[in-house]
C-alpha cells in the first residue's frame, strides 16, 4: 500500500519547524566551604502539628517520617557533605 499526501488544489505545502522555548533558567546551586564553623553532630527533630497526627494513619506516617529522618542524619549523604 502506498501513502499519498492529500493536498487541496492550488495550495502549497507548508513546512512547520519546531522551536524550543526556554521557560525558565535552571541554576544548579553549588556548595563551597569558606572555613566557617560546621555542625559536628547533626540532629533533626520533627514537629507534627494538627489533629491528623493523632489518628492511626497519622501515627503510622509520623513513624515512617521519624525513621527516614533518623536514617538521613546517619546516611552517606551526610558523609558526602563532610568532604
Amino acid at each position: 500500500m502506498r501513502r499519498q499526501r492529500l493536498e487541496a488544489p492550488g495550495r502549497s505545502v507548508q513546512r512547520r519547524q519546531l522551536i524550543l522555548e526556554l521557560l525558565e533558567e535552571r541554576n544548579v546551586p553549588t556548595i563551597t566551604y569558606h572555613g566557617g564553623a560546621l555542625l559536628q553532630h547533626v540532629v533533626v527533630e520533627a514537629d507534627y502539628v494538627g489533629n491528623f497526627w493523632s489518628t492511626s494513619a497519622g501515627l503510622q506516617q509520623a513513624s515512617d517520617l521519624n525513621n527516614y529522618l533518623a536514617y538521613l542524619v546517619n546516611s552517606p549523604y551526610m558523609d558526602m557533605l563532610s568532604e
